[in-house]
């Protein structure tokens, strides 16, 4: 083994134990804003991997790069999940912002899409992940609530007719 690779496998390591106490001590209420945003850095990852692959010499310098084209995708293409199942008691009011999901999905586990409660009396059953709440910009909240929605077959309101764009929220953590 040369000093090059072995000062390589050192720094990768080092990386890796920093990463993890890093995300480790990030507040889960931030997590999701965050994966959101680092998306986007991955797939600079993704280039980043398929040039090493592009310049890798043998004999385990393809391989090595194949894997890194196949882990930097995953998370690229795979997005990701919230798993926080919330308490039974939990009451969907006014400005809660909670993960949308599938019904299909157990309780709890969401994509990452979310949805902003626009009415006072919401009676949602206790199954959508509670990221936080609205607590500066009401009107923003009422003028969400007037845009007309398509109906679901179920009968009830889905998806906007026309885009929602948010283009500033600022995240507090109490």
């Amino acid at each position: 083994m040369t000093d090059h690779l072995l000062s390589q496998i050192t720094v990768f390591v080092l990386a890796v134990f920093v990463g993890i106490e890093v995300i480790g001590r990030v507040p889960s209420t931030l997590h999701t804003p965050l994966m959101s945003a680092t998306n986007a850095i991955h797939g600079i990852v993704l280039v980043g991997a398929i040039l090493v692959a592009g310049l890798a010499f043998a004999p385990l310098g393809p391989y090595v790069g194949f894997i890194l084209i196949v882990l930097a995708s995953l998370n690229v293409f795979g997005g990701y999940t919230v798993t926080e199942r919330p308490p039974s008691n939990v009451q969907y009011t006014k400005g809660t912002v909670a993960m949308a999901k599938d019904p299909a999905d157990p309780p709890g586990t969401a994509g990452s899409q979310f949805f902003i409660v626009t009415g006072n009396d919401v009676d949602l059953p206790p199954q959508y992940a509670v990221l936080g709440k609205v607590v500066a910009g009401a009107q923003t909240v009422s003028a969400i609530a007037h845009v007309p929605t398509t109906e679901s077959p179920d009968g009830e309101d889905s998806e906007p007719t026309k885009p929602i764009v948010i283009s500033k929220a600022t995240v507090q953590v109490n």
